[in-house]
């Protein structure tokens, strides 16, 4: 387990690639107190445990929306659980690939407590032992990272999405132009790629009747996919 800390009391990400065995229910990542990441009804769930600025410590999860497909066996998956102090959020992806996709979050606000516990791999849910039946390839505990807001497509950051953002793209890919302070702006196809491909897609958006960039698109807002581009 790869960790700055299991005493983080304001945010949190845990992040674990599994294979599921059977199709029971189970713990992946827990501590009993600040927060947990499972497997429940075929779906992703985890949860934190923060006070309410009333004194009072209370539970609340997020779990995948009903339309999300099921979670199957023998398939390795990316799951994680993001708590920012302001939402708990699940994510799932493909386990061979750096990449996730936002299927669930709840408003969360206040401070995890610090316990004594360990943190437990496989078991351990909150309330119960439950054990996972799978293998866990990775697993890691970390602080979450400032969020970013962006605007799909504005290359040049300069709050509109036209063809000077066409143009900053092929300077930046072709002509050693300067780089985007945020590459996921440039990655507007989002395939977790910053290429030439990203230039035809706005190119075709802007002239060709094409689709338009992919969320967040108009408004700034954030990245609801994981990936490695930097913002």
């Amino acid at each position: 387990i790869k960790t700055d800390s299991v005493d983080l009391v304001y945010s949190v990400i845990l992040e674990a690639v599994v294979m599921r065995r059977s199709g029971e229910d189970g713990m992946i990542i827990s501590k009993n107190g600040p927060y947990f990441l499972a497997i429940r009804d075929d779906v992703v769930v985890g949860g934190v445990y923060t006070d309410n600025g009333r004194g009072e410590n209370t539970w609340t999860e997020a779990r995948a929306a009903p339309s999300f497909r099921a979670l199957e066996e023998n398939v390795w998956y990316r799951l994680a659980l993001w708590y920012d102090g302001e939402e708990v959020s699940v994510f799932v992806g493909d386990g061979l690939v750096n990449r996730m996709t936002l299927v669930g979050d709840s408003e969360k606000t206040g401070r995890m407590p610090q316990v004594s516990q360990a943190v437990h791999l496989g078991w351990g849910e909150p309330g119960h032992d439950q054990f996972f039946e799978g293998l866990i390839a990775f697993a890691s505990i970390k602080q979450f990272e400032e969020i970013v807001y962006f605007i799909r497509g504005d290359a040049n950051d300069d709050g509109v999405v036209d063809i000077s953002d066409v143009s900053f793209i092929l300077n930046y890919l072709f002509q050693g132009g300067e780089r985007p302070e945020c590459l996921d702006t440039v990655d507007v196809n989002d395939d977790g790629a910053v290429d030439v491909s990203d230039a035809v897609y706005l190119l075709r958006y802007l002239f060709g009747g094409g689709d338009e960039p992919l969320s967040p698109f108009p408004e700034a807002g954030r990245d609801l996919r994981r990936d490695n581009l930097d913002c």
